[in-house]
């Protein structure tokens, strides 16, 4: 299966993740003499600040200058370090998006080496890592922000993050098809994007379910489950139709 790498964000909980290699130093050259790059904690900066921009106003929203100004680092830090403000727009969705589903993919990889497994324990395999990454502590919020603005500005999102979820989305689909009879594979498929969308909504931080979540994160997952077991499991005699 493959995998992704974790760049920057780490989930709060245990759950199995791939780590990335450290990577050289970067280095320029001025005047022939070779010279070492900047901290790399100014890059970090640049990363948390643009999350935060991202996710509160959008992509066309955020310019250079707010990203610099939220940041407090030079203007020419942008395109140093990520080549201008699109090139910051995509290592912060591969941190952040990389990272949820790298973790997604361990816990899928951990349900299927087993010798049997339940419907139960792939839809917990989709949720809990999904619940770690919208209820870190410190990053929670702008997690969830960006997961909802992906949807809602799919021109600018869809080209950076389709990698992670395209293979992944198919492995988790064949899973359920393996274990739900009765819906065809166009029907499951919207019944998962249903269940991926009612989970954002679920964490929504404008919502009740959002305090809920931080303070008690396992109950929440049970009734996300819930939920889900039944919206996949439903006859086509008791599906809506549209």
């Amino acid at each position: 299966m493959k995998r992704h790498p974790l760049r920057h964000w780490r989930p709060a909980t245990s759950t199995p993740s791939v780590c990335s290699e450290r990577q050289p130093i970067d280095r320029m050259q001025i005047q022939g003499k070779e010279l070492e790059s900047p901290p790399t904690d100014t890059k970090s900066k640049l990363l948390d600040a643009a999350a935060r921009l991202f996710a509160s106003q959008g992509y066309i929203g955020a310019s250079v200058r707010k990203l610099v100004a939220e940041g407090d680092v030079d203007h020419g830090s942008v395109r140093y370090h990520f080549g201008g403000k699109h090139g910051l727009f995509q290592a912060v969705l591969e941190n952040r998006f990389g990272a949820l589903c790298a973790s997604r993919d361990a816990a899928l990889d951990a349900v299927l080496s087993q010798e049997s497994h339940t419907l139960t324990d792939l839809l917990t395999a989709y949720l809990r890592p999904t619940i770690a990454f919208l209820t870190d502590p410190l990053e929670g919020r702008t997690n969830g922000q960006l997961l909802a603005r992906s949807a809602l500005e799919q021109e600018h999102f869809r080209p950076i993050v389709a990698p992670f979820y395209g293979d992944q989305f198919e492995h988790f689909l064949a899973a359920f098809g393996a274990l739900v009879d009765g819906p065809t594979r166009e029907e499951l498929t919207f019944r998962f994007q249903c269940l991926h969308g009612l989970t954002t909504a679920a964490f929504s931080h404008s919502r009740p379910a959002a305090a809920e979540a931080r303070l008690m994160p396992d109950h929440l997952e049970q009734r996300l489950i819930r939920m889900a077991e039944m919206i996949l499991r439903m006859g086509p005699e008791s599906a809506p139709a549209f």
